[in-house]
């Protein structure tokens, strides 16, 4: 079984190539140096980039850190989350929302969640929305974060 630190060097190599970049022009994409570069792509050396670094390469080569690191053969970045399947995730709880209005068995503040009045099922769907709000803020700061992650 090859070493990780063999499949790492190997892909490095492969991956720049693929895009018919020298050791120099990666490192100035990476803003580090071309030694940088040629100790990750010598497999006799223990040079190894640090975490962000690994998130840069993965973003500019558009592959799984997984592959990098020779924990996959699958080259292919995780499926990143877009607008329409918060969408989708948005109209999903509010269907399961509607459902649980439906129920019979399903207690809220001790009553049959389906005979609340009607002021606080709107102050329940309200909560909902907040919620999902609150959610939606969330994945765009991360979002935000991993991609200042990968420019510096």
């Amino acid at each position: 079984m090859e070493n990780k630190l063999t499949v790492f060097s190997q892909r490095i190599k492969f991956l720049r190539k693929q895009k018919g970049w020298t050791q120099e022009d990666l490192a100035e994409k990476l803003k580090i140096s071309r030694s940088a570069v040629a100790g990750w792509e010598a497999p006799s050396k223990t040079n190894f980039p640090d975490k962000d670094t690994l998130l840069q390469l993965s973003n500019i080569f558009n592959v799984s850190v997984d592959y990098l690191l020779g924990r996959s053969d699958d080259p292919s970045p995780p499926p990143v989350k877009t607008e329409k399947s918060l969408q989708q995730r948005r109209i999903e709880l509010e269907q399961a929302f509607k459902e649980l209005l439906r129920s019979e068995t399903v207690m809220f503040d001790g009553m049959p969640i389906g005979e609340l009045d009607e002021e606080i099922i709107e102050d329940l769907e309200l909560m909902l929305d907040h919620i999902l709000e609150f959610l939606k803020k969330k994945k765009q700061k991360a979002a935000i974060s991993r991609s200042k992650d990968g420019k510096n």
